[in-house]
């Protein structure tokens, strides 16, 4: 985790602070207007790139998480990615084209679009029955993505509502949790650790999917960008690891 650093409050700052704290609430309150934007599909073993709207570094990370907040409650992801210098991530998108007509809508200078790009999941197995159940376990990331892509977008265009959210995401832990139980079975007589690996991955996305967290319309909003950004970067992990 980045140190917090101490800095000396001056006016300037202070004033800079506010335009910034300013201009992300009013930008980012295009998210509750929605967009409906068509879920791109690929296939399971091909190299993909995502797109993170963003906001520029923020060197003090407190202020960072002040702006996040904000972000959050209009709808947005907030998420304080420390690895790219404490920047803001407001949300996930399967292609560039999708992006970049947000960007526009936002009519923000301040955003930015970055590429995440992800490396194709690879193993390497001899053993058919091995290889077709590697093959079934990684379906579990655009299963879930592609849930939590669209329930985000409805929700924000009003085409389902905060229970419907519910609902579905109770489908889709009891689907992850088969593709999970059904993995372990095929594979409990394997030691490889790419087998461990992908099962790590299955319980992460498990977890990010029960983490989905419902209450009004723009805090389960914010939850499901937000839980979509991890899912991002905890499949991108398991895919540098395996590639």
């Amino acid at each position: 985790m980045a140190k917090k650093r101490k800095v000396d409050v001056t006016k300037g700052v202070v004033i800079a602070t506010i335009v910034a704290i300013l201009g992300l609430t009013i930008a980012v309150g295009y998210f509750l207007g929605g967009d409906k934007l068509v879920v791109a599909l690929f296939d399971k073993e091909e190299n993909r790139v995502y797109y993170f709207i963003t906001t520029a570094g923020i060197d003090d990370v407190t202020i960072a998480r002040q702006n996040a907040d904000l972000i959050r409650l209009r709808g947005g992801a907030g998420y304080v990615d420390m690895r790219e210098g404490n920047s803001i991530v407001l949300a996930v998108y399967p292609d560039k084209n999708s992006a970049e007509n947000v960007l526009v809508k936002l009519a923000d200078n301040s955003l930015v679009v970055r590429e995440i790009p992800m490396k194709a999941v690879s193993v390497s197995v001899k053993d058919k029955g091995l290889k077709r159940a590697v093959e079934d376990a990684l379906t579990y990331f655009d299963l879930t993505f592609d849930t939590l892509y669209n329930l985000s977008n409805s929700l924000a265009d009003n085409e389902v509502t905060v229970d419907d959210v519910k609902i579905q995401i109770g489908v889709l832990s009891s689907k992850i949790e088969d593709i999970k139980s059904v993995f372990y079975e095929k594979t409990k007589n394997s030691s490889l650790d790419e087998i461990t690996e992908i099962k790590l991955a299955l319980v992460t996305a498990l977890a990010i999917i029960d983490g989905v967290e419902i209450g009004n319309i723009a805090k389960t909003l914010s939850s499901l960008r937000r839980q979509t950004v991890q899912l991002v970067y905890c499949h991108q992990a398991l895919a540098l690891t395996l590639s």
